[in-house]
């Protein structure tokens, strides 16, 4: 059992987490959900490739003093390893077999264990039971980003990693910008680039670059 860690390239940490259109949903109820007061052990979170599912489960943890923790190959095969009143994390929760998903569930529902299932859709099982706990369990989004709200988590993470770019940049970036993994792969870039050349750029570098 390990606790919940984060991707150093993620978008932005929990201390400096940005609440949009896109993700207050989810994150209002998160909030209710770690202070125990929506009455329900389980809870699935669905969004995109890098739209800060983790992160802002850390975020909403923190805000209410909770600990989370992921559950792993171990745990998966020895679900009576898991703690009463604890809050634990299962990635991808679609990819498990659908009798071994029915197990976990009824083992942390017998355990009163908070469970928080992540994944990117919704997936079409077919196992009855399974499909019907399932329709049980209350669930939300991180919706597709606007425009104006990518444009949002750039500027933060930008500041938050004091990477300085002037406007020109700023907008050119955007141009090439659609999605949270389009982001997430322009932030990498330019975190490395910015650190290896002495915080030099340019919009020509930055062309080559993106």
């Amino acid at each position: 059992m390990s606790q919940l860690s984060f991707d150093f390239y993620s978008f932005s940490t929990y201390k400096n987490f940005v609440i949009l259109p896109e993700n207050n949903l989810a994150y209002c109820y998160l909030m209710q959900f770690f202070a125990n007061k929506t009455q329900n052990l389980f809870f699935m979170l669905f969004g995109a490739q890098k739209s800060g599912k983790k992160c802002l489960l850390n975020y909403c943890a923190t805000l209410n003093n909770k600990a989370i923790f992921f559950i792993d190959d171990n745990l998966l095969e020895n679900p009576w390893q898991l703690l009463p009143n604890q809050y634990y994390v299962l990635q991808d929760f679609n990819t498990l077999a659908e009798k071994n998903l029915f197990h976990l569930l009824n083992i942390a529902n017998e355990k009163k264990v908070f469970l928080i299932l992540l994944d990117t859709q919704e997936a079409n099982f077919t196992l009855p039971d399974l499909v019907s706990r399932l329709k049980n369990i209350d669930k939300q989004f991180i919706f597709l980003p606007s425009k104006n709200s990518l444009k949002n988590i750039l500027l933060n993470n930008l500041a938050e990693k004091q990477i300085i770019l002037p406007t020109n940049i700023i907008d050119y970036l955007l141009k090439k910008i659609a999605s949270y993994q389009d982001l997430y792969i322009v932030l990498r870039k330019l975190e490395f680039f910015y650190v290896e050349n002495n915080k030099k750029i340019s919009l020509t570098t930055i062309k080559r670059l993106i």
